[in-house]
């Protein structure tokens, strides 16, 4: 549930359309668009922009520049479409709301029901979500063209008159197609996802290792004075050098980590994706979370690689090699020292220290 309210937020509050006591959607399939009918006494949300997405409010005035994401005392209707190809379909969106587990007590149970012809997902729920009293939390979708379209209201505490799950539903019950003119005003926020996906994709394909682990997956927090170089290297998953490209962390998975039993094993893969000669490994020390424990090995006769710190992730052994480079700064270790620190924190939390003391 959390993910549906932060992709109405994250959507709505990023754009909007023109006020109107009849909503019509931005998508035109076949000449034909969708209309929903905002009921009197709701007034659009100010300080948003266009892409066919709306947001309103029972308080007039409201400009979302101004609104405090911790303390929201207004009430907020939100119309959010979402390509189909990209989202969750019917089917799935009404099972992960028949298994919410959140403080919250279901006002209307989540059913797919018919509504002029059209299959819809509904479901109201109130009760407390992440710590905070919720009055009102409505959500329904409807499929039509490319895109799912979904409605959703939502309340806290502090919200005087929410809106109930009755009056919620007229809104649903008040859709319809229309015949239009129109063009599609969503072909370009399309193309602008698939452009975005093209993007996406990178060049650090781990090539010398069979892996099921992607360049997103060895993301750290990024760190001033940190950088990812212009040419991308296939040998790797990722790297990171240090300002003037004085230093860098070279990433690779070496496969399944059952095939390293010993540090020459480990030393072969470095050999062999660095293009070195050969080296030699020393246990040096360690620092763990709940999750991963990360070893630091330093590296003789590796040249300017001083150091390689390893995990496993996904049952595969991760390497973090450490390269100093011709001439490496005073602040170069203490500054590796902070970067592997905070490898994967948001997603398996804080660190526990430990000394870390041979890069």
């Amino acid at each position: 549930m959390k993910q549906i309210v932060s992709l109405a937020f994250l959507w709505v509050f990023a754009t909007a359309s023109t006020a109107q006591t009849t909503y019509e959607s931005s998508h035109v399939k076949n000449g034909e668009t969708i209309q929903f009918t905002i009921p009197n006494g709701f007034y659009l949300v100010e300080g948003s922009d266009v892409s066919g997405d709306a947001m309103f409010s029972q308080e007039r005035g409201v400009d979302f520049n101004n609104v405090d994401l911790e303390k929201l005392d207004h009430d907020f209707l939100m119309v959010i479409h979402e390509a189909r190809e990209f989202g969750m379909s019917q089917e799935e969106l009404l099972e992960e709301l028949k298994t919410l587990q959140q403080g919250l007590v279901k006002v209307s149970a989540p059913e797919k029901v018919v509504v002029n012809g059209r299959d819809i997902v509904q479901a109201g729920f109130k009760g407390e979500m992440e710590g905070e009293e919720v009055q009102a939390l409505y959500v329904s979708t409807l499929n039509f063209g490319d895109y799912s379209i979904a409605i959703s209201y939502y309340a806290q505490k502090a919200v005087e008159n929410p809106i109930s799950f009755d009056d919620f539903e007229k809104i649903i019950a008040s859709w319809k197609v229309v015949q239009t003119d129109r063009e599609d005003e969503l072909s370009a926020l399309r193309f602008s996802e698939e452009e975005m996906e093209f993007e996406e994709e990178t060049n650090y394909t781990n090539d010398l290792y069979e892996t099921k682990i992607s360049y997103y997956d060895v993301l750290p927090e990024y760190l001033d004075n940190w950088y990812e170089p212009i040419e991308e290297n296939s040998l790797l998953l990722s790297e990171f050098t240090y300002k003037d490209n004085n230093g860098s962390v070279k990433v690779f998975s070496g496969g399944l980590a059952a095939n390293y039993p010993t540090e020459e094993e480990m030393a072969e893969a470095i050999t062999r994706v660095m293009q070195s000669s050969a080296i030699r490994l020393k246990y040096d020390s360690q620092f763990s979370n709940e999750d991963h424990l990360f070893k630091l090995y330093a590296i003789s006769g590796g040249g300017s690689m001083t150091s390689v710190y390893t995990t496993i992730v996904r049952d595969e052994l991760v390497f973090f090699v450490i390269d100093g480079g011709s001439n490496p700064l005073p602040d170069f270790k203490p500054a590796v020292r902070d970067f592997m620190l905070t490898m994967w924190v948001d997603e398996f939390g804080e660190m526990e220290e430990v000394p870390l003391d041979s890069e």
